[in-house]
C-alpha cells in the first residue's frame, strides 16, 4: 500500500486505532436503549458487535503491520541510495503482549533523493532486510527465503526458496536440497538434490555454478579511494585495504575515543568521542562522525571533521531537531550517504532529514 494521509493517520496512533473501538463499544452499551428504542440486545446483535470490535483490533494489531504498511514506524533500519532514489526500510510491529513486544514487519520507501519527496511505499512483511539493489530490482532476505521486488510500483518479481527455486532455474530441475547464506545475506549458495552446488548473487541477480560453494574470486584492481569500514578508514590499495583513520579508546578506555592515525598516534587530544564510528567520507578530503552525547545512547551528534582530525567543520546535535525522542541500544541512528549527491541522511521519530555533507546545512525532512 501506498501513501493514505488519512489511514496513515489512524494507525499512527493506538489511542486511536485500538482505543476508538472500545471507546465506541462503551458508548453504544451506554446508549443502546436509546438506540434500540427501549428493545433489548439479542445474542446475535452481542455477537455482531464484539466481532466488529475483534476484526477491528485484529486489523491494527496484525492485518495492516504485515499487508497494508500503513502508520508511523517504529524505527528506521537502513538508508540505500541507488542512481535515481532513495530508499528506506523501516519497520512497524504488530501487536504485542506483557512479554511479547509484536513482529518487526519492515516497509520500503521510494524517495527523490533530492528533494525528499515520497514516491511509493510498499510492505516487505515480518522482518525484512536489503540484500540488493540492481535495475529496477530490490531483493530482500526473510528467514529461509529472497523475494525480488519491482522499484517501481512494488510487485513481486520473484521468490526464490527450496520450493521455487526449481522452477526458476534449469539447473535445479532435480529439486533443492538446502540452501545457505553466505556474504551477509547477499549470496544464496544452493545444493541441488543431485549433489551440485550453484550461488545467486542477490546484489545482481547473478546464477552460477560454484563447486565448493564459492563465488570465484575476481581480479583485484586497486583504486586508492578512501572508504569507511565502520571505526576505521581505509585506502583501497590492497584487497583488504591500508588503515588510514581509526577510532580508538586510550588505557584500557574503550568507550571514550580518539581519532588515530597508521601509527596508532592520536590526531586531536582535545575531540573525543562516545561510540563513534565513522559514517561517511566525503571526495577524500572530510570524515563524518557519528557519536553518543553519553553512554545511555539517547541521543547522537554528527561531526564532520576534515582528515587530519584537528579541525571541526560543522556539527550537528539530535537536539537541533528533535530533544524528546531517544534511541536505545536496541533502536539506533542509522544514516545513508550518496557520494554523487554528497549528502548524508539521518532519522529521528518518524522523520528523515537530509543535509549536505560539507556544510551540515539542511536540504531537506520527509515525514514517513
Amino acid at each position: 500500500m501506498s501513501y493514505n494521509t488519512l489511514l496513515d493517520g489512524y494507525f499512527s496512533s493506538p489511542w486511536i486505532s485500538f482505543g476508538g473501538p472500545l471507546v465506541l463499544m462503551i458508548l453504544y452499551y451506554v446508549f443502546r436503549k436509546r438506540i434500540r428504542k427501549g428493545k433489548d440486545q439479542t445474542f446475535g446483535e452481542y455477537v455482531l458487535i464484539s466481532g466488529i470490535m475483534f476484526v477491528l483490533w485484529m486489523t491494527a494489531g496484525v492485518v495492516n503491520p504485515i499487508w497494508w504498511g500503513f502508520g508511523s514506524p517504529e524505527a528506521v533500519r537502513e538508508f540505500r541510495y541507488t542512481e535515481k532514489n532513495l530508499l528506506i526500510v523501516d519497520h512497524i510491529r504488530t501487536m504485542g503482549s506483557e512479554s511479547d513486544e509484536g513482529t518487526p514487519c519492515s516497509r520500503v520507501h521510494i524517495v527523490d533523493p533530492k528533494s525528499g519527496s515520497k514516491i511509493l511505499r510498499f510492505t516487505l512483511g515480518e522482518e525484512a532486510d536489503i540484500a540488493g539493489v540492481h535495475g529496477d530490482t530490490l531483493t530482500v532476505v526473510k528467514y529461509s527465503e529472497a523475494i525480488a521486488y519491482s522499484i517501481t510500483d512494488g510487485h513481486v518479481y520473484a521468490v526464490y526458496s527450496v520450493e521455487t527455486l526449481p522452477e526458476l532455474f534449469s539447473e535445479l530441475s532435480s529439486g533443492v536440497d538446502h540452501i545457505m547464506w553466505g556474504n551477509s545475506y547477499a549470496l544464496m549458495e544452493i545444493t541441488a538434490n543431485n549433489g551440485k552446488q550453484y550461488n545467486l548473487d542477490l546484489t545482481n541477480g547473478h546464477f552460477y555454478a560454484a563447486p565448493g560453494n564459492r563465488e570465484p574470486e575476481s581480479k583485484y584492481i586497486p583504486t586508492g579511494k578512501l572508504y569507511v569500514d565502520e571505526s576505521q578508514i581505509k585506502r583501497d590499495d590492497q584487497r583488504w585495504g591500508t588503515t588510514v583513520l581509526e577510532l580508538q579508546g586510550e588505557n584500557g578506555n574503550q568507550y571514550e575515543e580518539f581519532i588515530t592515525g597508521p601509527d596508532d598516534s592520536i590526531l586531536n587530544r582535545s575531540r573525543t568521542f562516545l561510540s563513534g564510528q565513522f559514517v561517511a567520507i566525503t571526495a577524500d578530503t572530510n570524515v563524518i562522525v557519528l557519536s553518543y552525547e553519553t553512554l545511555e545512547h539517547k541521543s547522537f551528534l554528527l561531526t564532520c571533521l576534515n582528515l587530519d582530525g584537528n579541525k571541526v567543520l560543522w556539527e550537528i546535535h539530535q537536539s537541533q531537531f528533535n530533544s524528546e525522542f531517544e534511541f536505545s541500544d536496541y533502536m539506533i541512528p542509522q544514516t545513508g550517504y550518496s557520494q554523487s549527491l554528497n549528502q548524508l541522511t539521518f532519522w529521528i521519530a518518524d522523520v528523515v532529514y537530509c543535509v549536505d555533507a560539507d556544510s551540515g546545512k539542511l536540504l531537506w525532512k520527509t515525514e514517513l
